[in-house]
């Protein structure tokens, strides 16, 4: 699995096509069991943080160059408490692309002259996004909640891959 994208189920659906399971990374596997471990509610953290329960750091407009559609992509900061009520946190970014996997098929002899396309390897992997552009979808990334300036990170991605940026606010 190629590093920079976390489990969704777009991807896993991508995997599910080539019959294969979806690899999950050591991000995805620490952050599953980070939730499992810090489960208190967001009401508590408010009684011991300024800190929201989910932070949005960035958010990003790409433009897909097969389909010309334009996505969204974001990250964020999420916020527990321990039973210490320490404050503990984990980022999550790139939320909202998710690998294709290209592969590549042997074809296998079977009994009585058949044959049958078997899986062999992943040879490349292509980006795929999920969170279309829309203003309603770019507010409900802002509801998520902004970091405690009320700041966040906007960019634009152009075609041929420069990232600019648009405006803090």
């Amino acid at each position: 699995m190629p590093s920079g994208y976390l489990e969704s189920e777009a991807g896993q659906k991508e995997y599910t096509k080539l019959g294969i399971a979806y690899p999950k990374t050591l991000q995805d596997e620490l952050y599953d069991e980070w939730l499992r471990k810090e489960n208190t509610s967001a009401d508590r953290l408010s009684e011991y943080s300024r800190h929201k329960e989910r932070e949005v750091t960035s958010i990003t407009r790409v433009r897909n160059g097969s389909d010309s559609k334009e996505y969204l992509i974001y990250s964020f900061v999420h916020y527990r408490l321990d039973k210490a009520l320490n404050i503990t946190h984990r980022f999550r970014p790139q939320v909202g692309k998710y690998p294709i996997p290209q592969a590549e098929f042997s074809i296998q002899r079977t009994d009585f002259g058949g044959e049958e396309r078997k899986f062999k390897e992943i040879i490349n992997t292509e980006t795929g996004y999920f969170i279309p552009f829309t203003t309603k979808k770019l507010d409900e990334i802002k509801n998520i909640g902004l970091d405690l300036g009320g700041k966040v990170s906007y960019s634009v991605v152009t075609d041929n891959g420069l990232r600019v940026a648009v405006v803090c606010v």
